[in-house]
């Protein structure tokens, strides 16, 4: 099974069936020059996370190694040097790695294509996607499309809450999940699952409403005058 982080330029090579040991960075194919600064651009642009991995030994005497995985705060110039000006410096791109999940969830947002040699049964459960996986092509789109719409439906439900709780804010989360203008008009409807509603609720619900469960108190008349 391939690593969870690969390198930039690992990445952009094998996305491209090419062998990444076996190109000439100042001759790079037109292809895989796409690839690095579709990567770098991501970056830059704080949509991919960049990491660093530091290999530490954890028994000297029979060479055994694990892997320290930590997020680069200060990005390198050759990012920059690779989205505008083509420079493409091999020692730098293959030095820093990217997360698989996070590269996914970018194509997802983007609706852009994900490295098909990097895709597997495990990638597609952690995204909940459910397509015949016969055809990776369609894999991808079809996980796109459904992730992308989720992603929406989700920021239309937790702004329509939002609303309704400066309106009424003694509404707890489990009335907010049958409620009308959340279900209708903001796609709520659509999803059947048990907790799927509760926990995009649970990420915006005001703090006096978290551990809440039933109805609301009634307001008495003292508390009305």
């Amino acid at each position: 099974m391939l690593s969870e982080y690969l390198s930039i330029w690992e990445v952009a090579h094998r996305w491209q069936n090419t062998d990444p040991n076996k190109t000439d960075p100042e001759n790079l194919p037109l292809e895989i020059q796409d690839a690095l600064r579709y990567l770098c651009r991501l970056i830059l642009e704080g949509k991919l996370g960049l990491y660093n991995e530091i290999f530490i030994s954890t028994d000297e005497d029979h060479g055994l190694r694990e892997s320290l995985i930590l997020e680069v705060k200060t990005l390198p110039n050759e990012f920059e040097l690779a989205v505008s000006e083509r420079q493409y410096v091999k020692k730098i791109l293959d030095g820093y790695v990217a997360n698989r999940s996070g590269l996914f969830r970018c194509a997802v947002l983007t609706r852009q294509d994900f490295p098909d040699f990097w895709l597997d049964d495990e990638l597609i459960r952690a995204f909940g996607g459910v397509v015949d996986s016969a055809d990776p092509s369609m894999l991808t789109k079809e996980l796109k499309l459904d992730s992308a719409k989720s992603f929406i439906d989700k920021n239309a439900c937790q702004a329509v809450a939002k609303t309704l709780w400066d309106i009424d804010p003694n509404i707890n989360i489990t009335q907010m999940t049958k409620h009308p203008s959340l279900l209708n008009h903001a796609g709520g409807k659509n999803y059947k699952g048990k907790h799927t509603l509760r926990d995009w609720l649970y990420e915006i619900v005001p703090e006096h409403l978290k551990n809440r469960r039933g109805r609301p108190r009634a307001q008495s008349s003292k508390d009305a005058a």
